[in-house]
């Protein structure tokens, strides 16, 4: 909510993650008569910059910041499905501290909302994020859109799978319509499957096709319950930065080793990606034009920046996650695999095995590395498996025993895409904030910054961020 000089008006917090004024001013140079360059052109521009932080720089440090107002060295807020008490009571996320003052409040795949509040009097919808462990959600209503929304996230870990769960898929049909599901998001979804019967490589633009359905979900209920606060996360535009930026940008690179080829079938997916969010704002602002009172408020929370000019070919993946723990010593059942980004996996273990499971852990090597792992309260531990282009023995050691990848249910998968990681989080260009404050006809503009939050330093910076030069 942003208080004015007579009542407070509502706000919409889009979070737009990750995307830098890089690929902004990509888009605009492309394509300046956009929504988003209509929204750039009208809005209140700000940037941080962050320091380096200790483990390195990562969505969930930064978003933890902005929501709940505080560094990251007072949240601790460093995992993905790491147990959230301690922060959740000392430096709550901004959606409960409103709800909690009895603030209408809606939110939407927000990182960190996998914990829905035990108290959901003020909240108008909360529909946690594709990392949830399970589809609850509020109302109910849209439990089997995000029973959908998770099959398709785990089933798309690393790179997209061809499968469609056509079951969930004829389950959440019939409510399509109360979801707010529309026709034309359909027809870009059937559009995008006939798309890659043709062209298999465009199979990834699949993650921008479950954001519009996201979206569409997202704008329905906004329409619905109108909350004095609401927020809408998505991920597709730094899913499609993070595989394909050597493409879009080749001149970022020192070394480049990606063949014309490769450069020429992706040069365009960071582009629809960004048209998708174009799409998601021209919508905002046609809400806004309708619903003058509203402000939008858009935020990445960090940026992107060149990384590796490296093709990757492979990449290893633990496939049968119930042999690996059972050959670390822990049967079925005393242990519960939770939601985690790719290359990481995490996994809550039983008290009495806690010991056990971490020491067989860090004596497993791979190429004679240790696994990196971070083992958090209640038997939480999130852990990397980050093995690219590997090409050694297919084989690892525990103790002083050498274990087959069969036996560690590990396999080696062809990466179809060709590319893994070629950015990386940037804290040059961390967080871009816009303001969007539409008004009628003859009122005079009236910018501010909605939250008491941006005040406070972003995960270590030291002054209050300034206007965008």
């Amino acid at each position: 909510m942003v208080c004015g000089s007579s009542a407070a008006r509502p706000l919409i917090l889009f979070e737009l993650n990750e995307v830098p004024y890089r690929v902004l001013d990509s888009y605009l140079r492309a394509k300046p008569a956009s929504n988003v360059a209509r929204l750039l052109s009208m809005s209140r521009q700000c940037r941080t910059s962050i320091e380096t932080v200790p483990g390195g720089l990562q969505p969930i440090v930064t978003w933890s910041t902005l929501y709940r107002g505080v560094r990251d060295a007072h949240h601790g807020v460093t995992s993905f499905g790491q147990p959230l008490d301690r922060a959740d009571a000392e430096y709550p996320p901004i959606w409960r501290i409103l709800a909690g003052h009895g603030v209408t409040t809606g939110v939407f795949g927000s990182l960190l909302s996998y914990r829905i509040p035990p108290d959901l009097g003020n909240y108008a919808f909360y529909f946690p994020e594709s990392l949830a462990n399970e589809p609850t959600t509020y109302p109910s209503y849209l439990s089997p859109f995000q029973e959908f929304n998770l099959s398709m996230t785990r089933r798309s870990g690393r790179q997209v799978s061809g499968a469609v769960d056509w079951n969930l898929a004829a389950r959440m049909a019939p409510a399509l319509g109360k979801l707010g599901v529309t026709a034309g998001t359909c027809a870009v979804a059937a559009r995008q499957l006939l798309t890659e019967r043709v062209k298999p490589y465009l199979k990834g633009r699949r993650r921008s096709v479950q954001s519009m359905l996201a979206f569409d979900v997202f704008m329905k209920q906004l329409a619905v319950y109108r909350p004095a606060f609401s927020t809408f996360f998505t991920n597709h535009v730094a899913l499609a930065q993070h595989r394909f930026w050597a493409a879009l940008f080749p001149e970022d690179f020192r070394e480049l080793r990606y063949d014309r080829e490769w450069l020429g079938r992706y040069r365009h997916e960071i582009e629809y990606a960004m048209d998708v969010a174009d799409a998601f704002v021209g919508r905002f602002l046609r809400f806004v034009e309708s619903n003058p009172e509203h402000i939008i408020m858009a935020g990445s929370s960090m940026g992107q920046g060149a990384f590796s000019g490296e093709p990757n070919n492979s990449y290893l993946e633990i496939s049968d996650f119930g042999r690996f723990m059972r050959k670390l010593g822990l049967p079925a059942g005393t242990y519960a695999r939770k939601a985690a980004m790719f290359p990481c996996y995490g996994v809550t273990v039983m008290p009495e095995y806690i010991e056990q499971f971490r020491e067989r852990l860090a004596s497993l090597r791979i190429l004679e590395k240790p696994i990196r792992a971070v083992h958090h309260d209640a038997g939480y531990t999130l852990f990397e498996f980050d093995y690219r282009n590997y090409c050694g023995p297919e084989n690892a050691q525990i103790g002083a025993g050498v274990v087959p990848f069969t036996e560690l249910g590990i396999r080696g998968v062809e990466d179809e895409e060709g590319a893994y990681l070629s950015v990386n989080t940037s804290p040059r260009a961390s967080c871009s904030f816009t303001i969007r404050c539409i008004r009628k006809a003859g009122a005079r503009a009236a910018f501010r910054y909605p939250f008491w939050i941006l005040r406070r330093p972003c995960c270590g910076t030291s002054a209050f961020p300034c206007p965008r030069t």
